[in-house]
């Protein structure tokens, strides 16, 4: 996405209000409208199934292939769409593919879970994440709270760990997190795509 279409979605959803939503015209359109088709793609080329996408941020490559090929995720409704090395990394696929769930490493030269988190929490308000580490930190672990993480796992992590922090994103994420707000920026969306927009908006 462009800035300006990360600037929409980020004052939509840090400010917890519409008020920036007659600014649409001032917005890239193509990069809003390419955010939502990604979003609409990822359940289509899942045969219409509610598959949630989980991205692996880790910058041991070898951990992030063992788990992003472990079968646990399917079992849960999950799919691991990918494994990366670096913070910047994680943020480009973000932008290009998003993703539901994401998994981080904490305090790693290429990875900064927290700083990560927090670009997560601004820009991506449908986006879960967890601390996924070698080791325990608890001072992290209360920062993350603050930016919504919703589980901290130290690895390695047995069956029992995952099954449950699975279990509970997904429940969340059938709801919906960040509910009326997510579906009010993409009802805008619908409307650009249509070429029906309201007054209101345009």
């Amino acid at each position: 996405m462009s800035r300006l279409a990360e600037w929409f979605f980020t004052s939509i959803v840090t400010l917890q209000c519409d008020c920036f939503l007659p600014r649409l015209t001032k917005l890239d359109r193509n990069a809003i409208l390419c955010y939502y088709k990604q979003r609409q793609l990822r359940i289509k080329l899942r045969g219409g199934s509610v598959m949630y996408s989980i991205l692996i941020a880790d910058d041991d490559y070898y951990q992030g292939m063992r788990y992003l090929n472990t079968d646990i995720w399917n079992r849960f409704g999950f799919e691991a769409d990918a494994a990366v090395q670096t913070e910047k990394q994680a943020e480009e696929h973000l932008k290009k593919n998003g993703a539901d769930l994401v998994l981080t490493e904490l305090n790693r030269p290429q990875i900064d879970g927290i700083r990560l988190a927090e670009t997560i929490s601004h820009l991506y308000c449908d986006t879960l994440v967890v601390f996924f580490s070698r080791s325990t930190d608890f001072e992290a672990a209360r920062k993350g709270m603050r930016l919504g993480v919703i589980d901290y796992i130290t690895k390695p992590a047995g069956e029992k760990e995952l099954s449950q922090m699975l279990l509970a994103a997904k429940k969340r994420l059938d709801i919906g997190k960040g509910g009326s707000l997510c579906e009010q920026a993409e009802n805008v969306l619908k409307s650009l795509e249509n070429g029906s927009g309201s007054r209101a908006y345009l």
